[in-house]
């Protein structure tokens, strides 16, 4: 199996200078140097509940978006930027139709997509929301680290590819991320339903308690950091390590297949296990009470009527530990 991964791994290596535009020197062929500066803010009145959509290319580095208790979005757009691009200008669009406000650099035709090279400089985009009448919130950015702190929306919407997505001290209905190979944070924040569908990036939750859970990804790592209080959790990948503490749940499913998991609760004798691991080990760090005989790979435990989690590795280890409440 660790054959496997080194050849994904190597794959990966290999296939990065075809989505580099900077490491790609062909892409700078028949291209001419130019400047974008752009300076400017924008200010909405929010009077209703609002839907708000941000897409932005890559040449914008970084969106910040920051929770605020006035009535009023508040878009600031800074960008200093010197390369070499097949584009002829760039501008921060602000426009609201209806109940809808648009965030966005300016569009291209169809038959032209976007090439540079040397770039020199940086864009940036900070966004003041308000923490009442957002209804839904998107973002969009290829290459753009999204960043947000303190904001309180019914649907958080998130989609990158190669750059982190950092979610701070917020409060959601429903968060949904996905990335490709970004890492995603999400500290001291509460969702009702919370999905992350990820490729190479690792996930680190901190203080987060969603009622609903779903994560899957190719090769990243998941790990909790503090108690997690869960009605249903399903978190799969495939060569990565999972580490989740749970203080309750109702019904939670864990799958890798080559990783392993690490996966601590208060009062395991209350818990029904169904584990299963084909060429891994059990460890079991039980320091109160005695840890059930696994057999044959396989371990079942626990009454019918008890909450349930079901865990399965291929080749990794099941590491189960016993917490203090």
């Amino acid at each position: 199996m660790k054959k496997i991964v080194f050849v994904v791994f190597l794959l990966v290596l290999t296939l990065t200078p075809l989505f580099s535009n900077d490491a790609n020197t062909k892409q700078c062929d028949g291209l001419s140097k130019k400047r974008f500066r752009i300076d400017q803010e924008n200010r909405i009145d929010v009077k209703k509940p609002l839907n708000v959509f941000v897409n932005v290319c890559e040449l914008i580095d970084r969106v910040k978006i920051e929770g605020v208790e006035n009535n009023t979005i508040d878009v600031k757009a800074d960008v200093r930027l010197h390369l070499k691009t097949n584009i002829n200008n760039l501008t921060v669009d602000v426009k609201r139709k209806g109940d809808d406000i648009f965030i966005e650099t300016n569009h291209y035709p169809y038959d032209v997509r976007l090439r540079y090279c040397d770039k020199k400089g940086g864009g940036e985009i900070e966004i003041s929301l308000p923490r009442k009448n957002i209804k839904l919130f998107v973002f969009k950015g290829l290459k753009t680290e999204f960043v947000c702190k303190n904001i309180k929306v019914n649907t958080l919407k998130l989609k990158t590819k190669y750059k982190d997505i950092n979610v701070k001290d917020s409060d959601f209905k429903k968060l949904s991320v996905k990335t490709f190979n970004g890492d995603v944070i999400v500290s001291n924040s509460n969702a009702k339903d919370f999905s992350v569908f990820g490729g190479f990036g690792e996930v680190f939750l901190e203080n987060v308690q969603p009622e609903n859970l779903y994560v899957s990804l190719l090769s990243g790592d998941f790990e909790t950091f503090g108690l997690m209080e869960l009605k249903k959790g399903v978190i799969t990948t495939t060569f990565g390590d999972i580490r989740i503490d749970l203080k309750s749940f109702s019904s939670v499913f864990l799958k890798t297949i080559s990783g392993d998991i690490d996966l601590g609760v208060i009062n395991p004798q209350r818990v029904r296990f169904n584990c299963k691991t084909e060429r891994g080990d059990f460890l079991f760090k039980y320091t109160r009470t005695k840890p059930p005989l696994p057999e044959n790979g396989i371990l079942k435990s626990g009454k019918g009527d008890y909450p349930e989690i079901s865990v399965n590795s291929v080749s990794g280890d099941i590491i189960l530990r016993e917490l203090r409440n």
